[in-house]
């Protein structure tokens, strides 16, 4: 992984925040990966944490009411990660996709 030069990041500033490139158009340019690229975007704007676990509610702000991506019912989500409800989660469509991708 190539670390962060202050230049790069003062391009990347100017190609997101002014320009409005994408993602993965700010990549191209900078010859970084686009995930690389979106993690250090949120993470100079104070949006993503890379020392924080996401995939576990940090505080009780993650739980909060949202709309399932699969059934789009309003449901407990308890963490900002979870966008399909347990409903949908338990029905055999849904398990037996996971099963076969490993999850």
């Amino acid at each position: 992984m190539k670390p962060w030069k202050t230049d790069d990041v003062a391009k990347l500033e100017v190609l997101i925040g002014q320009l409005g490139f994408s993602y993965a158009d700010a990549a191209k340019r900078l010859g970084r990966s686009r995930s690389s690229v979106a993690v250090k975007w949120l993470s100079i704007n104070g949006i993503y944490d890379q020392r924080q676990d996401h995939r576990k509610p940090t505080a009780k702000a993650d739980f909060e009411q949202r709309r399932c991506l699969k059934c789009r019912e309003f449901f407990t989500s308890d963490w900002r990660g979870n966008r399909i409800c347990t409903a949908c989660k338990s029905q055999d469509s849904w398990v037996s996709q996971n099963s076969v991708m490993g999850g």
